[in-house]
């Protein structure tokens, strides 16, 4: 899963998204922060995407993907 993870870090830094709250990237792997997506492990065979608006309190979207 690290792999995959850092895959979808790299190619989105690659285009360089921006969050729209400031200079930082868009995707990150690690505690979101406003206006940033975390993309994470979430087992095995599955990867978490949080979204986060102004607050950082309560993702504005958490879905959970699994590979079949």
């Amino acid at each position: 899963m690290a792999n995959i993870i850092t895959g979808i870090l790299n190619h989105h830094q690659g285009k360089g998204e921006r969050s729209p709250f400031g200079t930082g990237s868009l995707f990150v792997a690690a505690t979101g922060t406003a206006g940033t997506v975390v993309v994470s492990s979430a087992g095995t065979r599955s990867i978490r995407v949080q979204g986060f608006g102004e607050s950082t309190s309560s993702a504005i979207f958490d879905e959970t993907v699994f590979a079949r």
